[in-house]
C-alpha cells in the first residue's frame, strides 16, 4: 500500500474513529495481474464501442474520462490529451465526437452515432436504440447511470454491457449480487457501502443530532440521493433526519424560481438541524455561498455528497468515497478482459476506492470549526477560501 494511503488510513482512524476499506491503485492493478492485456482486434477489425448514459450529469464525464485514462494506461488508446473535458462539465457528447473523429486507437472504434442520453429521448428513440443493441451493432457498450443500466440490462443481446455510476446495482435489479452479476453479458461496478462510509465519517467528526437534506421532488433526484443510507445512519445512531422538498426546474427559464425555492428551503431547515448534507440536485455551485448563508450564520457544518466544486464554492467538506481515477483503472481492465474473451458475468465487479477528502478553510472559519492537524494531513484538496467568479 502506498505511503500516502497508509497515512490516510491511520489519520482517519485517529480523527474519525472509523476504518475505511481502502485498496490502493497498485491493488487495482494487481487484481488481474497475469492476464494478457495487450491491445488486440476482432478478426483483424477494431472492436466497435457504444455509449449510453442516463442523463447529463456531472459525474458521468469524469467517470468516462478516467475510464479512458485507464485504457490509455494499458495502451489501448492514445492521443487523448486534448479531449474536451474539464472537471465540473455535464456533457459527454463532445468527448465522444473527439474519440470518433481522431485516431486514438488501433484496436477500438468509438462509433460516432452510438452515443445516447436517455434524458432527451422519447419512446420511439429508445426503441430504435434497443433494436440496434439487439442486433449487436457494437461489440461492447459502456453504460453510465442507474436508469441506463436498468434499461440495457433487460435487453436480450449478446453485446457485453459494462455499467458504471450506479447507486446500487443489486437493489435496482441490474446485478444479482455485488461480487458478480451472474446475468449474461452484464458487468456493473459495485460498492454498496460507499455512502454509508461517507456519512459515518461525517458523523464521527461532528456527532450531530439532526441532519437535514433538501431534495428535488423527482425520480431523478431520488435515484441519486442515498436516502436509505441516511435513514439507516439515523436509526443506528439515534439521529433525527429532516427532509424538505423543492420542485426541480422544468427548463432553463425556471432556474430563478428554483433558486428562490432552494434559498427558502435552506433558510427554513437551518432553524431545525445541526448538520446539512447537499445531495445531488440541479443546483448551480455558483449559488452556494449565497444559498448556504443561513448555515454559516448558525455555525452549521455543510457536507457535500459530490465534493469538488461544491466544496470550492461553499460547502465545508466532502469525503468522496468513489475515486474516478481508481474506478477508471479497474473498469478499463475489466473492459479489456471482456474484449479478449472473458465473460462479463463471471468477473468480479466490487471495488472500494481510496476516499478523497476536500475541505474549505474559509467556510470552517465562518462556522467557527477548528480544523485539526490530522484532518489537514489527510485532505486531498484544501481550499483556503471560497471560490468566487468575480475575484
Amino acid at each position: 500500500m502506498k505511503s500516502k494511503q497508509f497515512v490516510k488510513l491511520v489519520a482517519l482512524i485517529i480523527c474519525c474513529s472509523m476504518f475505511f476499506m481502502i485498496p490502493s491503485t497498485a491493488l487495482a492493478k494487481s487484481a488481474i495481474d497475469g492476464r494478457d492485456l495487450t491491445p488486440a482486434k476482432i478478426n483483424g477489425d477494431k472492436f466497435k464501442i457504444g455509449y449510453i448514459e442516463s442523463a447529463e450529469f456531472v459525474n458521468y464525464p469524469a467517470s468516462f474520462y478516467y475510464l479512458l485514462k485507464g485504457l490509455e494506461e494499458i495502451k489501448w488508446i492514445k492521443n487523448i490529451d486534448h479531449i474536451p473535458f474539464q472537471i465540473g462539465q455535464k456533457v459527454t457528447k463532445p468527448m465522444w465526437s473527439y474519440l470518433a473523429n481522431k485516431e486514438v486507437s488501433s484496436s477500438l472504434e468509438f462509433v460516432e452515432d452510438f452515443h445516447y442520453t436517455l434524458e432527451y429521448m422519447n419512446e420511439e428513440d429508445k426503441e430504435a436504440m434497443r433494436n440496434r443493441i439487439e442486433k449487436n451493432e457494437v461489440d461492447l457498450l459502456i453504460v453510465l447511470g442507474t436508469a441506463a443500466g436498468k434499461l440495457v440490462s433487460n435487453i436480450n443481446t449478446d453485446t457485453p454491457r459494462m455499467i458504471f455510476s450506479v447507486t446500487d446495482a443489486v437493489k435496482v435489479g441490474i446485478s444479482e449480487n455485488y461480487e458478480r452479476s451472474n446475468k449474461p453479458n452484464i458487468w456493473a461496478h459495485t460498492d454498496p457501502e460507499r455512502f454509508e462510509r461517507q456519512l459515518k465519517a461525517f458523523y464521527d467528526l461532528f456527532k450531530f443530532k439532526n441532519i437535514g437534506i433538501v431534495m428535488e421532488n423527482s425520480n431523478r433526484a431520488k435515484a441519486f440521493t442515498p436516502l436509505e443510507e441516511i435513514k439507516k445512519l439515523a436509526d443506528e445512531f439515534g439521529i433525527k433526519l429532516t427532509v424538505k422538498y423543492v420542485d426541480m426546474p422544468i427548463n432553463s427559464n425556471d432556474y430563478d424560481r428554483y433558486k428562490e425555492d432552494l434559498k427558502n428551503a435552506y433558510n427554513e431547515i437551518s432553524n431545525e438541524v445541526d448538520a446539512f448534507y447537499i445531495t445531488v440536485a440541479a443546483i448551480d455551485y455558483h449559488w452556494l455561498e449565497e444559498t448556504l448563508d443561513p448555515f454559516y450564520k448558525k455555525n452549521i457544518p455543510v457536507f457535500s455528497q459530490l465534493g469538488g466544486k461544491e466544496v470550492a464554492y461553499g460547502a465545508l467538506m466532502s469525503i468522496n468515497v468513489s475515486s474516478f481515477k481508481e474506478i477508471g483503472q479497474f473498469g478499463a481492465r475489466r473492459i479489456v478482459q471482456v474484449l479478449k474473451g472473458e465473460k462479463p458475468e463471471e468477473l468480479t465487479q466490487k471495488f472500494v476506492s481510496t476516499p478523497q477528502i476536500d475541505i474549505n478553510l474559509e467556510v470552517a472559519r465562518k462556522i467557527e470549526y477548528p480544523v485539526s492537524f490530522n484532518l489537514l494531513l489527510v485532505a486531498d484538496q484544501v481550499y483556503l477560501k471560497i471560490e468566487r467568479d468575480d475575484e
